[in-house]
């Protein structure tokens, strides 16, 4: 039996280490299969996040290529404008066009990097706005045109009947869908038509889905092709030139906007590309061009020549009367002596701008009584607000097309049917801004320094050059200045610091920084608002924007110099104020102390009869309270001007109140009562705290009936001890108490129904109080009429500094 046991025993040991064996190699099995987990896990994180840094390495290599492209594209389009402008010589027109129509084509290509770039960061976001499906239509195909010049090519935009006119969308993004089409198709295609239309696919309360589709009669593509066309920098392998990213910019920009591009196109046959977009319907607005009642009288008012072609050609046929001035000037004087029915008025004019010229003819129209003319402005940026701020009904925004010029042409009836929405002037510091200025053009690049420069003497600056921050401070240090130009990415010191610096420095914060930049992300732009910045221009710069940008800068600058200036004119007068009131006060002092010497002796004399005794005691009445409100004068000025030093030491309150009242109650029939405690010590300037508390006493007797008692009561809470006096007068109106304080506030006794001043009593009261770091105040009682008068101090506590 023994035996049969030990041989289990032995078993049961066997099986054990067999078990521990098997769960030893089971923990090792599991800890090598943890290592090469955790192994693998590292080498796809750091796989990953290689994949996720040559992501974002390419995302930034586009965007810093597409700035270093900005900047010679700059100096090629600015020569191209400062030629076409009238700044610089044309040397060879032609050329220059050639010119521009490329520069213009790889500025796209810019911008179709940006957008790439700014969509796979998120940083690109759907913005709502109501839009016109016609409008945009034909703003696609102009902005097209203007871009890159007409082809043997029909151009042709429908929107389908049945679709509604107008819905939510981001026009800026659906202008740059369509447009990148329009320019797909037009390089495609070599004669033939380029359609561009809008149908309705559904539709359902409050929204419509919206198939938009650009189809060309080009030379199509293949099956393969067709594949190939989206993808980054394919252009579909056809003879054309291209690097396919418009289309890449198409397809991400729709997907944004929650849909799909599709394609349909055989070869020779031509393309079709549409995308569905689902909207939510806008506010009906009539979109029909009515007829005009009868023939207009147009004012066109602009300095360009190119711009008054086109807008003629626009309206040439519509049966209007339209006659054109070059400048705000000329406008003004036309106006006066002859009467239009509307008034085209660009913004950007010479000798009187686009603002300034309307405001004067709504100043001159409501001095004559005369019905205001419907004035449009014809703009490239200004804000809605802006143009109704000056008179203006409303505007058209730059480059116009036909169809939405004649849309507000047409609105207009004869002698303005239209209502001025706000015509009020701008302020007569804006009559006249066409001043020269010193202007210091901080830029590395010779070409732009040059364009930059000679654009600015053409509008009549004088102009200081630099070619890096530390330069352009040295020029500062050296010189006046009115405004700097400054180019952001600049050696040794960037533009960033160095308008920090010029906004950190007393001496220049005042003058205005306008910073010129090839960088176009939002971050940019506000760095550049941080470092203080007062205006942003983004390369390749239009120089008339620069010139409007420098020119309202220089304004700014001006006004700025005069408010300090007059500023400063105020202070000399406040101070020649003080100094004649205490010099006023110091010589009545003397006369009135005599008036009253002698009126008080004579009032004690014998020998006066009742009326003549009567007399004095008026006389001396007037004289105290004159001889009163002059100490009042002196005091509150120099209170005001912390000229009055507090002499403090520790002081019995309840001493202080009581003595006065008992000096008080003879010259009041009214009881006075008081309550608080036996003893309350404050820090305070014991004389002007008297006074304060004389003046609430007067204050109380003016008001209060003769039969009812004026209450004083004194107590602490906290760190704070509060007074009060309460009358039972007709009580301070609630829309009164917040201003009882202040000199010569009007007060009417209910009583009498008279007005009467507060003089500067309350005023000396509110400013002792608050000298002590304490507060003053009027409530109404509960219950019953009258006041209350308070006000509150710090208490004395051992050890505080007297």
């Amino acid at each position: 039996m023994s035996s049969r046991l030990k041989q289990l025993e032995e078993q049961v040991s066997e099986e054990r280490e067999a078990r521990l064996a098997a769960e030893k190699e089971v923990r090792e099995l599991r800890k090598n299969l943890d290592q090469l987990l955790e192994s693998r896990s590292k080498e796809l994180l750091a796989s990953r996040d290689e994949a996720l840094m040559a992501s974002k390495r390419k995302t930034q290599f586009l965007s810093k290529v597409s700035e270093q492209l900005k900047t010679p594209l700059n100096g090629i389009l600015g020569i191209c404008r400062a030629v076409e402008d009238g700044v610089l010589p044309p040397t060879n027109p032609d050329t220059f066009g050639y010119v521009k129509v490329a520069a213009e084509h790889l500025l796209e290509i810019v911008r179709d990097v940006l957008d790439l770039t700014d969509v796979e960061e998120g940083k690109m976001a759907v913005e709502l706005n109501p839009l016109s499906l016609g409008e945009l239509l034909d703003a696609s195909i102009d902005d097209v045109l203007a871009l890159t010049g007409h082809k043997d090519l029909s151009f042709e935009s429908r929107v389908a009947p049945d679709l509604h006119p107008r819905v939510l969308g981001d026009y800026r993004l659906l202008n740059r869908v369509l447009m990148n089409l329009i320019h797909n198709s037009m390089k495609f295609t070599e004669n033939g038509v380029v359609e561009v239309k809008a149908e309705r696919v559904a539709a359902e309360s409050g929204r419509q889905t919206v198939r938009f589709t650009v189809l060309d009669t080009g030379c199509g593509m293949s099956s393969e092709q067709q594949t190939q066309l989206v993808t980054a920098f394919s252009s579909g392998g056809t003879r054309f030139e291209g690097v396919g990213l418009g289309l890449m910019v198409v397809n991400r920009l729709v997907n944004l906007m929650g849909g799909e591009v599709s394609l349909e196109s055989q070869l020779g046959a031509g393309t079709k590309f549409s995308f569905d977009l689902d909207f939510q319907i806008a506010e009906t607005q009539e979109l029909e061009t009515p007829t005009p009642p009868r023939e207009l009288d147009i004012l066109l008012v602009e300095d360009e020549e190119i711009a008054q072609q086109l807008v003629l050609r626009m309206l040439d046929g519509s049966g209007h009367k339209v006659s054109v001035v070059a400048d705000g000037e000329d406008a003004l004087k036309l106006t006066r002596s002859h009467k239009f029915d509307l008034i085209l008025m660009d913004l950007g004019l010479p000798k009187l701008n686009g603002f300034e010229a309307a405001t004067m003819i709504r100043r001159y129209e409501r001095e004559n009584r005369q019905q205001p003319t419907t004035i449009i402005a014809l703009t490239v940026d200004a804000r809605r607000e802006e143009c109704l701020a000056c008179g203006m009904n409303g505007l058209v925004q730059k480059p116009i097309s036909r169809s939405q010029l004649l849309r507000v042409v047409n609105s207009v009836t004869p002698r303005s049917a239209l209502e001025v929405s706000d015509t009020r002037p701008i302020a007569e510091v804006f009559t006249r801004v066409d001043q020269p200025a010193v202007v210091l053009v901080v830029e590395d690049d010779p070409t732009n320094r040059v364009l930059v420069r000679n654009v600015l003497k053409a509008a009549g600056h004088t102009v200081r050059e630099a070619t890096n921050g530390e330069q352009a401070l040295k020029v500062l240090s050296e010189e006046p200045v009115d405004v700097v130009v400054m180019d952001v990415v600049m050696p040794k010191m960037d533009g960033f610091e160095a308008c920090a610096r010029i906004k950190n420095n007393p001496r220049w914060v005042k003058i205005p920084v306008v910073l010129l930049t090839s960088l176009e992300e939002r971050k940019e732009r506000i760095k550049a608002f941080d470092a203080g910045a007062d205006d942003f221009l983004t390369k390749p710069v239009d120089t008339r924007q620069l010139k409007l940008r420098v020119r309202n800068a220089a304004q700014s600058k001006r006004l700025v110099d005069e408010v300090q200036k007059s500023y400063q004119q105020l202070q000399r007068l406040e101070e020649l104020r003080f100094e004649l009131v205490q010099m006023v006060v110091h010589d009545m002092r003397g006369p009135l102390t005599g008036i009253l010497g002698y009126a008080q002796l004579l009032e004690f004399a014998s020998g006066l009869d009742p009326g003549s005794r009567d007399y004095l005691k008026t006389i001396t009445a007037l004289s105290s309270n004159l001889r009163e409100m002059v100490s009042s004068i002196l005091d509150v000025s120099r209170l005001e001007t912390d000229e009055l030093a507090l002499s403090t030491r520790q002081t019995d309150l309840v001493c202080l109140l009581r003595e006065e009242l008992e000096l008080v109650r003879p010259l009041h029939p009214a009881p006075m009562e008081w309550t608080g405690p036996e003893v309350m010590n404050i820090v305070c300037d014991s004389e002007l705290i008297r006074r304060v508390f004389s003046n609430l006493l007067t204050n109380a007797r003016k008001y209060n009936p003769e039969d009812m008692p004026i209450k004083v009561s004194l107590f602490s809470f906290e760190d704070q001890v509060r007074v009060e006096v309460r009358d039972h007068g007709p009580g301070v109106p609630e829309e009164l108490r917040s201003s009882i304080f202040e000199k010569f506030c009007q007060v009417e006794d209910a009583r009498t129904r008279k007005s009467y001043s507060s003089g500067l009593g309350l005023t000396f009261c509110k400013l002792v109080v608050e000298k002590h770091g304490g507060h003053i105040g009027i409530d109404p009682p509960i219950g019953g009429k009258g006041s209350i008068f308070w006000f509150e101090l710090p208490i004395f506590k051992p050890g505080l500094e007297v």
